[in-house]
Order: C-alpha cells, then structure tokens, then sequence
C-alpha cells in the first residue's frame, strides 16, 4: 500500500508541476493575446490614417487635375492673344514705316511752300 500511496503522491506532485507549468504558459499566452490586440489596435489606426491620407491626395490629385485643364485653357487664351497682338504690332510698324516715308517726302518740300505768304513773297520779289 505504500508503494500506491508514493505512487499516487508522485502522480499528484506531476499533475501539480504539469498544472503549474500549464498556468505559467497560459498566463504567458494571455500576455501574448493582449499584446497582439494592441498592435492589431495600432494597425488598424495606422491603416485609418494611411487611408485617409490616401483620399486626401486623391482629392488633390483631382485638384491639381482640374487646375492643370484651366492652365492649359488659360495658355491657349494667351497664346492666341499673343498672336493678335504681333499682328496689331506688325500693322502699327507698317503704319509707321509709311508715316515715315510721308515725312521724309514732306521733307523734301521746300520750306515755307504750304505757307499762305510763300507765293506773294517769291510774287513780289
């Protein structure tokens, strides 16, 4: 009967070891759960923000798009504008050059011969 009584108290010592041991590795397992859950907290976070961070620069992509489009627009409006202007240019120095033509031949013209008194002095001399 000893020997089934040293045997039963060996078995419960193991069974108490083996119990502790599962505790120990339960409680660590906890530990690992519960550290698992606040990275999955932060990730989940950290996803929000990115995603959110995402839509933004969606947005301005779609902004700097649309802006872009208006540039263009604008470039063309000032490139036509540009064109009219070099025509109107190139008219006035045509204008010019013709004026100046006009004022080199009226140069020529001797002096005093628009003016009333021109004939009736040469007349009287």
């Amino acid at each position: 009967m000893r020997a089934v009584t040293a045997i039963l108290l060996i078995w419960a010592i193991l069974a108490s070891v083996d119990a502790a041991y599962n505790i120990q590795e339960n409680n660590q397992l906890k530990k690992e759960i519960r550290d698992l859950n606040l990275e999955l907290k932060e990730y989940m976070n950290s996803n929000e923000n990115v995603l959110r961070k995402n839509q933004e620069l969606w947005n301005n992509i779609t902004k700097l798009e649309e802006e872009n489009k208006n540039l263009k627009i604008r470039i063309r409006t000032l490139e036509q504008e540009k064109k009219e202007l070099e025509q109107e240019i190139e008219r006035l120095r045509n204008m010019v050059y013709t004026l100046n033509e006009i004022i080199e031949e009226f140069k020529k013209v001797p002096k005093g011969y628009y003016a009333s008194d021109f004939f009736l002095s040469t007349a009287t001399q």
